[in-house]
């Protein structure tokens, strides 16, 4: 029960934001991509991952329960970032100059460690995890 609770957890931030996302997408004529689809597997991964991490990486990262939630995150924006840049082309599909093209490997860690401290760890909390 307790990974159910974890991977209900996990779904929520990315159950909402990215059919918001893809209104958007849609509105800027960018549903024609072949890899739009893969925004419906967020929810799911996000889920699992809240799982993993108690399963696994909850006993095994270093710190305190918010450095270990930090990482968490930072790890799994890191391997979202990978993909979206090296096979997705997220930068060149929204016409990011070429300069920055690689920008999303740093940014989306960060973005990612703070969404999982300060939203996924009080989800995590209501649902008594």
């Amino acid at each position: 029960m307790k990974h159910l609770r974890a991977f209900i957890a996990g779904m929520v931030l990315p159950g909402i934001l990215f059919p918001i996302l893809l209104l958007i997408a849609w509105k800027m004529g960018m549903t024609t991509h072949p890899h739009t689809h893969l925004m419906f597997f967020m929810p799911w991964i996000w889920g699992l991952w809240n799982v993993f991490y108690f399963s696994f990486l909850k006993d095994h990262l270093p710190g305190n329960v918010s450095v270990k939630l930090l990482l968490t995150g930072a790890i799994l924006g890191l391997l979202v970032a990978l993909v979206a840049v090296l096979w997705v082309h997220i930068p060149e599909l929204v016409g990011l100059p070429s300069q920055l093209h690689y920008a999303p490997l740093l940014v989306a860690p960060i973005v990612y460690a703070l969404l999982w401290r300060y939203v996924v760890e009080p989800l995590n909390g209501i649902l008594g995890l």
